[in-house]
């Protein structure tokens, strides 16, 4: 069975501090997979260390089967959301997602209204324009790796339905 992630005993200690100790993960493509716990538990510590944005002290982990080097290259693959997206508030969500594709070199026409009418949102939609804070920042945290090809956009889609489903939840 192949796995996206896994981790090994993946631990990180910032002087005597234990901020993630002996993490083993192991998920599936097309899993989501969401980590609870208390303020200081680590959740932000493993996924900076399974982005690449700190090295972990001891252990070792694989995106998509490959390590090292291999594995960096895999990285661009790879979109994280800690904490907030980063939002302009006045603005709308359609209106911060066309900055976000200006910042990521992504400029073809009618990217952003494609790209939103395959996950069945409209840009004129009065939801979507004025979105609450809640629900913008879950969408646009899905859109932090924008998809460039079919099967990348085709997971995003996958991850909005489950969106979706979570929100009507509530």
């Amino acid at each position: 069975m192949e796995y996206i992630l896994e981790t090994h005993d993946l631990t990180k200690i910032y002087g005597q501090k234990e901020a993630a100790k002996d993490v083993n993960l192991h998920i599936q493509e097309g899993q989501i997979y969401g980590l609870i716990g208390r303020n200081g538990a680590g959740k932000t510590t493993i996924m900076r260390m399974i982005s690449g944005l700190s090295r972990p002290t001891r252990g070792s982990y694989s995106l998509f089967g490959q390590t090292g080097m291999a594995m960096q290259k895999q990285l661009k693959n790879v979109g994280v959301l800690i904490e907030h997206p980063g939002l302009y508030p006045r603005l709308s969500g359609y209106e911060n997602l066309k900055i976000k594709c200006i910042g990521m070199g992504i400029r073809p026409g009618g990217y952003v209204e494609n790209l939103l009418s395959t996950v069945g949102l409209d840009s004129a939609d009065g939801l979507w324009a004025q979105a609450s804070e809640d629900s913008t920042n879950g969408l646009m945290g899905i859109f932090n790796k924008l998809p460039k090809d079919e099967a990348s956009l085709n997971a995003l889609v996958d991850e909005m339905n489950e969106l979706t489903k979570l929100t009507e939840a509530k």
